[in-house]
Formats: C-alpha cells, structure tokens, sequence
C-alpha cells in the first residue's frame, strides 16, 4: 500500500501535520535554550558550556532571556577560594596551581601532605578571573573525597 503526504487540517489543539511533520515547534523549550553565565562581582566575565561541571559553581539567579531563552548565573567556586601567602601550589608553567576539596565552601588541600591518588578523585580545574599580583594565572583544582 503506498502512502502518500499527509496534510491534515488545524486541530482543537493547534497542531498541524504536513508531509508527516509537526508544525507546532513553537513552544517547544529546549534544554539548549538555557544559556549560562559566570559572573564576578555582578558582570558577566564568560560563558559556561553545558559541558562543563556545575558543582564547581554557586548557583547566583535566573532570567527570562528576551528571545525565549533562560539566562542562568553562576560564581565560579575559583573565585571564592581564599588565597593566603602560605599556602603551598604547583607551578605548571606561567600558572600557579592550587587543590581544594570541594564542597559547599572549597576546602585547601596542601601539596606535601594530601594522598591525592589515594584520597581523592580529580573533578576538574577553574582559572581564576584575576591572575596573581605578578600576572601569573591561578587555576584551582577541586578534588573530591572517595
């Protein structure tokens, strides 16, 4: 039996099939529609693709976007970890780099005295928004306990 195109009338609901396909794509919401943000001190500084680990983020707010989307804002945890002169880091070329544990707040993990392999399981690096006074990048690396 051969079938042809199927053109089909306006519905109760709205929905119209032509040539066997939906026309009603309009308020369809995808998850591609949500666009997310990194901020520091209230600006936006970048983009966080969806890719990315969102444990190692604060939650800050939402918005309706003006083209349908939804604007999410988020604080990098890299940001929020305190730095003093006595903690230990790595040097890995131009960029200093230190270990925390992470959580609701970023605990530091020092160098010479964590078991990383033993203890923990590697969850990712951040670059902080602001380099080091002498203009070295700072990443941190969040770990989590096993």
């Amino acid at each position: 039996m051969k079938r042809g195109p199927f053109i089909v009338g306006v519905s109760a609901r709205g929905i119209t099939l032509r040539d066997n396909k939906r026309n009603d794509e309009a308020g369809y919401t995808a998850k591609s529609q949500v666009v997310n943000y990194a901020q520091v001190n209230g600006s936006v500084v970048r983009g966080i693709p969806e890719t990315d680990d969102f444990s190692l983020y604060w939650f800050q707010s939402e918005e309706g976007g003006p083209d349908g989307t939804t604007h999410r804002y988020w604080i990098s945890k890299a940001d929020g970890v305190e730095l003093t002169g006595d903690m230990e880091y790595s040097q890995e070329g131009n960029t200093r780099v230190y270990n925390v544990a992470t959580g609701d707040v970023p605990q530091y993990l020092p160098v010479s005295s964590t078991d990383f392999s033993g203890s923990y399981m590697y969850v990712g690096d951040l670059v902080r928004s602001q380099p080091a006074d002498d203009g070295t990048m700072i990443v941190i690396r969040f770990w989590s306990a096993k």
